[in-house]
């Protein structure tokens, strides 16, 4: 019986999207300031975020800044919300306009309690 080669290491790319959210967790109950935090893989560390009400009506947006660009980086950033339920929305920036195809986007629905 002949030992078996290990499975190589897939590609993060190919396993993971660009961005993602690590908290708040989906569904979470928090006070206000919000801690995001996460990792993405964005162009020169520049992640678009914005922060919505269940309704999808903008409440605050912004942009932070990952730890390094072009490589799968932490981030973390604070926002200060009224009490209410409210949805973070992260993105991969677009500097092409569209051109380079669908970006990547992470979501998470929160309560914020006070």
């Amino acid at each position: 019986m002949h030992p078996t080669a290990p499975e190589p290491r897939a590609d993060w790319s190919e396993t993971l999207l660009a961005v993602g959210i690590d908290t708040p967790s989906e569904g979470a109950r928090v006070t206000s300031p919000v801690a995001i935090s996460g990792q993405a893989a964005v162009f020169e560390a520049t992640l678009p975020w914005r922060v919505l009400r269940r309704d999808g009506s903008t409440v605050r947006e912004g942009v932070a800044m990952t730890a390094e660009g072009m490589t799968l980086a932490p981030y973390r950033f604070e926002v200060t919300l009224q009490p209410g339920d409210y949805v973070i929305e992260v993105t991969e920036d677009d500097p092409s306009g569209g051109e380079g195809g669908p970006l990547d986007v992470d979501s998470r629905s929160f309560t914020v309690t006070g």
